[in-house]
């Protein structure tokens, strides 16, 4: 309710402000807000100040606050009046009687709660103008800017929060994933961009492969729909296998690939436009729900399973009033022994959908996984993706685990160090032994000191580091050094292969 109202403050702020201002959107976010403007000149970061005190000035003067309830054709019209084209198509897609928002002579229609009087306290921070381009209802691009905010009851509140946000932001997947050398975000004036590095490549390979793994071991086919091919003759042949392993009842088959979903928003691991997805699709009889349920259920809880995720649980979202099927539901997630919660009923679909839902470091939830059950005429069909996003997976699994992996999920498990210049073809020589063991591990023989090398290595957090200076060139041993640990060892290259033998199998399934 307060970031709703707060929400509209800023819309009317930069109404007031802004000439010839066309609002497009409003959405809340877990702490606070957005508003997606039109506007004709593009603004910068800089001229936040000046909205924020613009809101600030309407807040203090404590303005009118009216309620109107319009059938969708009035509403609209009275937004095209106050010159919202955009909002006044939108309302036209809703039934039965809409909210309307008037704040002095500002109007909006809102499905969320809006408060009647100016609350005492309320506090907000504008925290970016990004400015993208998207098509909406009037066939053609225009130039949108969103405008990023968090909200709070107090000013105390706020202070905390941003207190709080500066402790967590060398705890975030964004800064970890700097470090550790497996992505950087490159920011530009409209927006930014997640740049893979090859460590990062690897580990979106590995979970790709786990995904694929699981598929297989439980008898699923892999296929590659129609619509993901360019060449004729493959499609052809595609759609005839597609439409082969579809056509049968209970036939499990799966595709796993990137996916392409162009959003007005912040590209970064947790919304990245392309990402990488699995999903898997059967359809069987009404009376094999709950057997076809618990085991796509416990596929996910084997990921789980490995994984560092603490307090996660599945949200149950309905689209049709339950009746056996919500009990089904309850009964598979009492089976299992997995948390759950129910969502209030959305409208009239024919489909159930059960997420799986992790919070991040800052409490704010993300959905990772998914099962989604309609009505066809055999029964039901069951879609299913254990990673909705892999690089979503990858970024919690980033700050759940503080970017310590487990052994097998190492990009580097061993970074091997020449002290001297005289050192680096017994530190190649030993490197080439480690990787033709199985294991991954790469050389530093830069001109840096010793200490920066040691230094540099540790943040990028590889098992071992193994140091080859004359002693060891000459004695034929080598010095190793668990990365977390300041202590070091003496000891064989065959010693440190057997033990990491022993790790091999230390990882996520």
């Amino acid at each position: 309710m307060l970031r709703s109202f707060a929400a509209r403050l800023l819309a009317k702020a930069a109404t007031d402000i802004y000439s010839d201002t066309i609002l497009v959107d409003i959405g809340l976010t877990h702490l606070g807000f957005y508003c997606d403007f039109i506007f004709k000149d593009p603004i910068t970061e800089e001229e936040l100040i000046f909205l924020s005190e613009r809101m600030q000035r309407i807040f203090s003067e404590n303005p009118s606050i009216t309620l109107h309830e319009m059938v969708p054709f009035s509403a609209s019209e009275y937004l095209l009046h106050h010159n919202q084209p955009i909002r006044s198509e939108s309302i036209k897609k809703e039934s039965g009687l809409c909210q309307v928002i008037q704040i002095d002579q500002f109007v909006d229609f809102c499905l969320e709660p809006i408060l009647h009087s100016n609350p005492s306290g309320l506090a907000w921070k504008l925290i970016g103008a990004k400015e993208e381009y998207t098509t909406f209802f009037r066939k053609k691009k225009e130039s949108v800017t969103r405008i990023s905010s968090l909200c709070f009851p107090s000013k105390d509140a706020l202070k905390e929060n941003l207190k709080h946000q500066k402790t967590l932001s060398k705890k975030n997947h964004l800064f970890l994933g700097e470090r550790l050398q497996l992505f950087s975000i490159v920011k530009q004036a409209k927006e930014s961009f997640c740049y893979m590095k090859a460590n990062g490549v690897f580990l979106i390979h590995y979970f790709t492969s786990i995904a694929r793994d699981i598929r297989k071991k439980n008898g699923f086919f892999e296929i590659i729909s129609p619509k993901r091919i360019f060449s004729k003759q493959e499609a052809f042949l595609a759609h005839e296998r597609y439409i082969e392993i579809v056509a049968k009842s209970n036939q499990r088959y799966f595709e796993i690939g990137s996916y392409f979903e162009p959003k007005l928003k912040d590209e970064n691991l947790f919304d990245l436009s392309t990402y990488t997805s699995d999903l898997s699709i059967v359809s069987f009889p009404k009376k094999e729900l709950l057997s076809e349920l618990l085991f796509a259920l416990k596929l996910i809880r084997s990921i789980l399973a490995s994984a560092p995720f603490e307090n996660y649980f599945f949200e149950l979202d309905a689209g049709f009033s339950l009746g056996k099927e919500e009990k089904i539901c309850k009964k598979a997630f009492t089976e299992l022994n997995l948390p759950f919660q129910e969502k209030m009923i959305k409208g009239n679909g024919s489909y159930l959908e059960l997420s799986l839902v992790v919070k991040d470091i800052s409490s704010k939830p993300w959905k990772l996984s998914s099962i989604r059950i309609e009505k066809v005429d055999i029964g039901y069909q069951l879609t299913q993706s254990l990673f909705n996003s892999i690089e979503r997976f990858l970024a919690l699994f980033i700050e759940h685990s503080s970017g310590l992996f487990p052994f097998k999920m190492l990009p580097e498990q061993v970074r091997v160090i020449s002290i001297s210049k005289d050192c680096e073809s017994k530190a190649y020589e030993v490197s080439q032994q480690i990787n033709n063991a199985g294991f991954r591990s790469t050389v530093d023989a830069t001109d840096s000191s010793l200490d920066k090398k040691i230094q540099s290595a540790i943040k990028e957090n590889p098992c071992y580091l193994v140091l080859i200076g004359k002693k060891e060139k000459e004695e034929d041993f080598i010095t190793v050094r668990a990365s977390v640990k300041n202590t070091s060892k003496k000891m064989s290259l065959s010693e440190l292969i057997s033990k990491m033998e022993l790790l091999k199998n230390d990882g996520i399934l």
